[in-house]
């Protein structure tokens, strides 16, 4: 609580500005001015109680302030509220209003004397916003202000089925799309779904090398992941470009084969590609400048945040002991989150298998149950449209195959998530180890 002790006179508008603008940037319940005491109190018990409730005493000093003490009053209650501060060795911090000189010892009585030493804050009509911002700085270190976050929500599960619904419609028409030049026979549908199979084929094999390999893309990763998005764009663009080049020659080769309607597909996959890449790259420039950071179990994220906390309690000097409350506070919270987070990464490497399948960060459950329903879709349609004993036969065993293929890649997946997930709950161990000693040391 931050208590302000004056005196009544003119000044106090500029008292009464001063208390606004520390209850908005503090919160509500934490300025304490005398015309804030409830009616029918008992003034010296209240004051008393605010005082040994507050953190910290502004003394408000105006022109003519050390002369006020030789008048005859009892009590002096501005005199007895700094005293009574002092005697409870709180932090008194005088604030001097435009050109007041500082109190000397001499000037003060004796039950005061010690504010004589006091740094002291000073309030200028002309320069007022900088004046209380300073004034702000100084009471951060002795009171957290007002929470600026918005208080942590749940993260709402969205239902898996849905997403098994779109794959498996995608897994339908899109193999069904580039066959339909030959015609509709039983034929296009049963080289639709055999083609679809040999692609499912290839990427359950890319999972089983992703699998072998993930250790090194993880270190590599982890190296890279801590430096800001632009450096990290410019320095490994060509991780980017390859792909894109590569998907540019197919998009060309695919015009090529003529035909209007490819064109316009083209274009519209050029332009969504330019939006969603541009999108996904303003949102990484609004998260890299976000502070503090947004708690995320994704690993950019989290990484980023670690990073940045560990640079400023390292590098910046605002950010050394002894900070202010507004920084403690903000990487308690920041260190918390890091905390949460690898509760929850811990947490996730013990799923079980449906819960992993339905509500885990990956999409290969989905799209790969999708791509099965999808492909025997259209070995169902062959079937019906060429009923033979052949046809059933062959039908029955790509879709067996894709059955297994899909059960392969999940597997597969599954342990790969798993593995990093226990990479990533050592690596945030390490990172608070790191910073732990850096936040709380005395």
């Amino acid at each position: 609580m931050i208590f302000i002790n004056y005196r009544n006179g003119s000044h106090s508008v500029a008292v009464a500005a001063l208390a606004q603008r520390l209850t908005h940037h503090f919160g509500e319940g934490v300025v304490f001015v005398d015309h804030n005491m409830q009616f029918g109190s008992r003034y010296p018990d209240e004051l008393r109680g605010h005082l040994i409730a507050s953190n910290v005493v502004l003394a408000v000093i105006h022109d003519g302030w050390v002369d006020t003490f030789d008048r005859d009053r009892a009590p002096d209650w501005v005199l007895w509220e700094i005293s009574t501060a002092l005697q409870m060795d709180k932090p008194v911090v005088p604030v001097l209003l435009d050109t007041t000189p500082p109190p000397t010892r001499e000037q003060l009585p004796p039950a005061i004397g010690e504010l004589a030493v006091r740094q002291a804050a000073r309030l200028r009509a002309a320069h007022l916003e900088e004046d209380v911002n300073h004034v702000i700085w100084l009471l951060e270190r002795h009171v957290a202000p007002a929470r600026t976050r918005p208080a942590k929500q749940a993260p709402k599960t969205k239902p898996w089925w849905p997403r098994v619904l779109w794959r498996a419609l995608l897994a339908f028409a899109v193999p069904l799309l580039i066959a339909l030049p030959a015609g509709l026979d039983w034929a296009v549908f049963a080289a639709a779904a055999a083609v679809s199979c040999a692609a499912m084929a290839y990427t359950t094999l890319l999972l089983g090398v992703h699998l072998l390999t993930r250790h090194r893309t993880y270190r590599w990763e982890r190296r890279k992941q801590t430096m800001p998005y632009r450096d990290y764009i410019r320095r490994d663009w060509i991780l980017v470009g390859v792909p894109v080049a590569i998907m540019l020659t197919v998009l060309a080769e695919f015009v090529m084969q003529g035909g209007t309607w490819r064109i316009g597909f083209v274009l519209t996959a050029l332009v969504l590609l330019v939006y969603f890449t541009q999108r996904l790259s303003n949102r990484r420039d609004l998260q890299e400048r976000e502070w503090p950071p947004e708690a995320s179990l994704e690993p950019y994220l989290f990484r980023r945040a670690a990073a940045r906390l560990h640079e400023r309690l390292r590098s910046w000097p605002d950010w050394r002991p002894p900070r202010s409350r507004l920084h403690q506070e903000q990487a308690v919270e920041i260190y918390l989150d890091l905390a949460e987070t690898r509760l929850a990464l811990h947490a996730r490497t013990e799923w079980g298998w449906r819960q992993w399948a339905t509500t885990g960060p990956s999409n290969v459950p989905c799209t790969y149950l999708g791509w099965t329903i999808g492909l025997t879709a259209l070995q169902t349609i062959a079937v019906v449209l060429q009923f033979d004993l052949m046809v059933c036969l062959l039908s029955a065993g790509i879709v067996l195959l894709s059955l297994a293929l899909a059960a392969a890649a999940i597997a597969i997946n599954r342990r790969t998530e798993r593995n990093h997930d226990t990479w990533l709950v050592q690596e945030l161990t390490e990172w608070q180890a790191e910073v732990g000693p850096l936040l709380f040391q005395r």
